[in-house]
């Protein structure tokens, strides 16, 4: 997994204490968060959990690795770093993705935003599907991008399915 954006490191956390076999690379601008999820949070780097202090693009530019599952939570209301909302920005993510990957966008704002709107037109410009999956109870929005067979349905389901087990709205 690499995760664009730490926020309070939960997500990347729970990642690693649910899944043994999984990496996460996190990746995080601003190293005051970094400070506010350790600090706050009890966020903790491991073997298995990295946190790199960089622009998400410029990261992805400097590395030649690919993961299975790229996770892009910069994206808040209106404060949107815009080089990372554009159709170059997902090239790069998509170039980045290993054969079969998945790129998971997490919008802050519903999918009548005119923002989130120019996000998944963007997307569908780079990407074969496109599904969008409103998370229960924050008004979130989970965007799944992907090339490629897989069952919208089956990814639909898995969501309801990790929802519900981590203590989501049924």
């Amino acid at each position: 997994f690499a995760i664009l954006g730490l926020g309070a490191g939960d997500g990347a956390r729970y990642l690693t204490s649910r899944f043994p076999q999984v990496t996460v690379d996190v990746v995080e601008i601003d190293p005051a968060m970094l400070d506010v999820a350790q600090r706050y949070f009890f966020f903790r780097t491991t073997p298995r959990l990295s946190v790199t202090l960089a622009d998400a693009r410029r990261f992805l530019v400097d590395r030649e690795q690919t993961w299975d599952v790229i996770l892009a939570d910069t994206y808040i209301g209106l404060s949107v770093p815009f080089h990372l909302a554009t159709t170059e920005f997902f090239a790069l993510v998509e170039k980045r993705l290993a054969p079969g990957g998945v790129v998971v966008v997490n919008l802050a704002a519903t999918p009548q935003h005119p923002f989130a709107r120019a996000i998944l037109r963007t997307l569908l410009t780079r990407f074969e599907h496109v599904l969008v999956v409103r998370t229960a109870g924050l008004g979130n929005h989970l965007v799944f991008a992907y090339d490629g067979a897989r069952p919208e349905s089956a990814l639909a389901a898995a969501a309801e399915r990790l929802d519900a087990e981590i203590g989501g709205a049924p």
